[in-house]
């Protein structure tokens, strides 16, 4: 009966899923992650990333695994694949 209820719901409003799936859920990406983001969408290694913004390897996987959670992905290809899907390659400041 909960669920035919829910499927009412649903049908008479659709912004009821709204409520339960948000959209828009993502947290922004900061400069430093969009700027790892640009170079791995181009097909950059995390070491030729390191070397081109003067960071560690490891500060590099430490931002990409924070835009991995951010865009909430499985892992860094699945990242890249959907800033490409999304335009936010072409997006980078």
């Amino acid at each position: 009966m909960l669920l035919i209820r829910a499927h009412q719901l649903m049908i008479f409003n659709p912004r009821v899923l709204d409520l339960i799936f948000p959209e828009n859920s993502t947290k922004p990406l900061t400069q430093q992650e969009h700027e790892i983001l640009k170079w791995a969408c181009i097909g950059k290694t995390y070491s030729e990333i390191s070397l081109i913004t003067s960071i560690s390897v490891r500060t590099v996987k430490f931002h990409m695994r924070n835009i991995v959670e951010k865009l909430d992905v499985a892992n860094a290809k699945h990242a890249i694949s959907k800033a490409q899907q999304e335009g936010l390659c072409l997006q980078m400041p």
